[in-house]
């Protein structure tokens, strides 16, 4: 299973499947999801603040790519899931991109107050 060789380094990984590589798209995938389910940790230096920043680095390294993260109250209890999504204008339209998100939202919602339920029903 993939989380029994989460340890490999991606490196060893594109050299192993040696992809055709291209400058049209990324060699192994167009579609990114991440999930960030342990908090922020907070760095704590005296005399110094410190948090996290978003980074706008201008251009998209995937078709899409969908980011999100727990959120947290100020007593450390969850408080939802935030999230963005970066997408190649190439590819997608803004509102393309919308809908993805808005459908997302629905879903996740409905799972939420439907935890016994499948989708698929």
């Amino acid at each position: 299973s993939a989380l029994a060789h989460q340890d490999v380094p991606f490196e060893r990984l594109v050299e192993a499947v040696n992809p055709t590589r291209t400058l049209a798209h990324h060699p192994l995938f167009q579609v990114m999801l991440t999930l960030q389910s342990q908090g922020r940790a907070e760095a704590v230096f005296p005399g110094l603040r410190a948090e996290a920043y978003g980074l706008d680095v201008g251009a998209a390294k995937f078709d899409l790519a969908l980011s999100l993260a727990e959120r947290h109250d100020e007593r450390g209890a969850q408080a939802g899931i935030g999230g963005s999504l970066v997408f190649a204008t190439e590819v997608f339209d803004r509102a393309s991109a919308e809908t993805l998100v808005e459908r997302l939202v629905r879903l996740l919602e409905w799972t939420a107050e439907n935890p016994d339920r499948s989708p698929a029903r």
